[in-house]
């Protein structure tokens, strides 16, 4: 969006353009304000290690209307496409207005740092990411154990992150 502001100030039409811009955008942020994560997840290991748990109660928001997402061990692992040897990788929780948690694989990359966060899918609340490491062997989600010894797991928490922020996390 760029507007020309002259001193005689806008054009009848630069002004309807700028004001549509303006309610959309305003739109946004308010749709992406009452989308988020509101307590701590817990993301962690499950009791089978190829899947994780959420080991905290927590509330979420979804277009502002308010969910509560119990304990709930043994969330399946979304089978993914197999992460490479020497590899990091961030693996995007979401979970939607039923309760169901979906991970999102993100890009592959040779360090942490360069590993992003996938989109968090449409009408999903993100919750947290698992990072993965690979050293020594491969790693497919939904199959490999999370405790395997080529695998180094780290899970963060998304607490009041809108998929907005999500997006900016990743730039």
């Amino acid at each position: 969006m760029s507007y020309d502001i002259k001193a005689s100030g806008f054009l009848n039409y630069q002004l309807v353009d700028f004001l549509g811009d303006l309610i959309t955008l305003l739109s946004e942020m308010l749709t992406a304000s009452t989308t988020r994560c509101i307590g701590n997840a817990g993301l962690a290991i499950a009791t089978t290690v190829t899947k994780i748990q959420v080991a905290t109660a927590f509330d979420y928001m979804i277009d502002g209307t308010l969910y509560t997402k119990a304990v709930t061990d043994n969330i399946t692992f979304t089978a993914t496409a197999v992460q490479a040897d020497s590899t990091f990788c961030k693996y995007l929780a979401s979970i939607d207005s039923s309760g169901t948690v979906t991970m999102t694989k993100g890009t592959e990359a040779s360090t942490a740092l360069l590993a992003t966060l996938p989109d968090v899918p449409s009408s999903e609340a993100p919750i947290g990411y698992v990072q993965i490491a690979t050293s020594g062997g491969t790693f497919t989600g939904g199959t490999t154990d999370l405790d395997d010894a080529s695998v180094t797991d780290t899970y963060v928490n998304l607490a009041q992150i809108t998929p907005t922020n999500v997006a900016l996390l990743k730039a």
